[in-house]
């Protein structure tokens, strides 16, 4: 190679870069094992190292092997193989379990537990190659995120009462003063502690904390009527625990004993009712938005270490159409139910569901007991179609059947009379009046124009309304 006149020919650069060492391309970061719970090659062999309860495994969808723990290593009392470990084909890993009272625990919970002060020997490791490239130490964050992946791993909802409460969940009942929710409450904790149907909603059998903090002087009456009504259902005695006093939810120091006792326990609970709100906040404001969040902030807490769902009894407001107080209470919950009671006649109804489609309204009645002794309580039971249709059948009217028909006669001019005019006029909850119309079509009392959807009173309809009007 030679240079003449200062030219550099095309030939010569590319001599030139023939000679210059070929460029290395840069390293990439070798996988180690103590560098993160994704980066661990053969989950099953880390499983075994750190004594891992697997009683299963074996090929899982398209290439992943799962891994079957029993107990769960969350929580003891699983033991009914919920607990998983699922390593995929391009080495993620995913784990959990299946209660909801283990919801959203992964891989990087399960290392806590079976590899403790495995994250210190993680966050001095990345130091380490921080400190070897030259890079600035990231501040610790307390966030964590899921792949898509992760989130369809994820449980689904653990329902205790099938399409009513999930386990873990936060469910509010409402209704005006001496309406029967207490009662309702009662039957509830009742048939879930001895796992029979409720109100035509399976339940799964579990343990229950009731705190009454109001009406004790009848909680004798009331379970032996309920046990009066149902002869042969099996209920251990020890299977609802009532605490007679009210638990403080704007107190560390009441909510810390509460889950202390409930930590003594032979299971945890599966339902835990607070009966008042009202009652459980002493000291505390139901307007304020403030102290109704410190309250939710403790129920959650309650659910989270129990793994039990909460039910909250509560009043409506003045009006009777809503519940009373901070609407930071709705906006918090689960579940919103609410109990109408229309001349005589109740009914559930469910307000606001987070996990499905809401219940079906509950025609029910608060029925009196009468017990060996001579005493008198009451029960709340499900009032079955046939019930009411034999009741209009024979000519019995309720109260606000009677209603409806009276309206239905003083404001047909001819015309009929529309849905919204009977709901104005009558003032009856939407559930409880489109059962009532269906019940009175059904029994010949009141016939609709299909078309023009107004509502007309038949001969036996006339016949039946009120001596007021004759």
């Amino acid at each position: 190679m030679s240079l003449e006149d200062g030219i550099v020919t095309l030939e010569m650069m590319d001599q030139l870069l023939a000679l210059a060492p070929p460029e290395k391309a840069p390293e990439r970061p070798a996988r180690r094992q103590d560098l993160g719970p994704l980066w661990i090659d053969d989950v099953g062999w880390w499983l075994r190292q750190h004594g891992a309860p697997i009683v299963a495994e074996g090929p899982y969808g398209n290439g992943a092997t799962k891994y079957i723990l029993n107990p769960c290593p969350w929580n003891p009392a699983h033991t009914n193989r919920s607990a998983f470990v699922i390593q995929w084909p391009d080495g993620h890993i995913s784990a959990g379990c299946h209660h909801n009272g283990c919801q959203g625990k992964n891989f990087a919970d399960l290392r806590d537990v079976l590899e403790p002060g495995w994250r210190t020997r993680l966050e001095r490791a990345r130091a380490e190659r921080r400190e070897q490239v030259g890079e600035r130490p990231r501040e610790p964050t307390k966030f964590a995120g899921l792949s898509i992946r992760d989130v369809l791993d994820m449980p689904a909802p653990d329902w205790l009462i099938e399409g009513v409460a999930v386990r873990g969940s936060l469910s509010v009942l409402y209704s005006q003063p001496k309406t029967g929710k207490s009662f309702l409450a009662l039957d509830l904790a009742l048939h879930v502690a001895s796992g029979v149907v409720w109100m035509g909603h399976a339940t799964r059998k579990g343990r229950v904390v009731y705190v009454l903090a109001e009406g004790q002087g009848d909680l004798s009456n009331r379970i032996r009527a309920w046990l009066e009504q149902h002869r042969g259902v099996p209920v251990p005695d020890d299977a609802v625990t009532f605490v007679l006093r009210p638990v403080n939810l704007l107190s560390q120091a009441d909510v810390d004993g509460f889950l202390q006792y409930t930590a003594t326990m032979p299971e945890p609970p599966a339902l835990i009712i607070f009966d008042t709100l009202a009652r459980c906040l002493p000291a505390g404001d139901e307007n304020s938005a403030k102290d109704v969040g410190e309250a939710v902030q403790a129920l959650d807490r309650i659910r989270a270490e129990t793994g039990a769902a909460v039910l909250v009894l509560h009043h409506t407001n003045k009006a009777g159409q809503q519940e009373r107080g901070s609407t930071a209470l709705r906006g918090a919950v689960d579940g919103m139910f609410v109990l109408v009671d229309d001349s005589g006649s109740l009914t559930l109804s469910c307000d606001a569901m987070r996990y499905g489609a809401r219940f079906d309204p509950l025609p029910l009645k608060l029925e009196v007991v009468n017990l060996p002794d001579g005493q008198t309580s009451c029960v709340v039971r499900f009032e079955t179609h046939r019930e009411r249709i034999e009741a209009l059948e024979s000519g019995h009217l309720k109260p606000n059947q009677q209603k409806v028909i009276d309206t239905i006669y003083d404001l047909d001019h001819g015309d009929g009379v529309s849905w919204s005019q009977l709901e104005e006029t009558t003032k009856t909850p939407k559930a409880t009046l489109s059962r009532i119309l269906r019940d009175l079509e059904a029994t010949g009392y009141v016939t609709k124009d299909l078309k023009r959807k107004r509502f007309r009173l038949t001969d036996r309809g006339k016949d039946s309304v009120s001596s007021r009007f004759h």
